[in-house]
């Protein structure tokens, strides 16, 4: 599997993860849930920025380390009533940045796999005719 589709679905599933978990625990709880995806949300994103040299994918890994080092931030800054809020808009944010992801990650793979399908299709009899194998 690509390191780019791995790192996707992980900031993908913590996002999702903490837009579940401000819904079903209380403000204090959240500010430390908050706290933590923002951790594992940064280092997923740098240690993928550090592999892989894809633009787009950087984009989305750089985005989504703001994002974390935001939900960290306001974690240990903020209320809790405050992070509550906040962190479902990280969440979101999260998610969102993943599905962005995972999208561009699908369009290059079809890609490469649309190039690969529109090579020559003449059939193996008449390409031993041409003396091509």
């Amino acid at each position: 599997m690509s390191i780019r589709y791995l790192t996707n679905i992980a900031i993908g599933i913590v996002g999702a993860f903490l837009v579940v978990a401000t819904q079903a625990f209380t403000p204090n709880w959240i500010q430390w849930l908050a706290f933590s995806v923002g951790t594992i949300a940064v280092l997923v994103a740098l240690g993928s920025l550090a592999v892989v040299r894809d633009r787009v994918h950087q984009a989305t890994a750089v985005t989504a380390a703001a994002v974390g080092i935001g939900l960290v931030a306001m974690s240990l800054l903020f209320a809790a009533n405050v992070v509550y809020a906040l962190a479902l808009a990280g969440g979101l944010a999260l998610a969102a940045i993943a599905l962005v992801g995972l999208s561009a990650h699908e369009l290059r793979t079809e890609r490469v796999v649309h190039e690969l399908s529109v090579g020559d299709h003449a059939q193996p009899e008449e390409r031993v005719a041409a003396g091509m194998r």
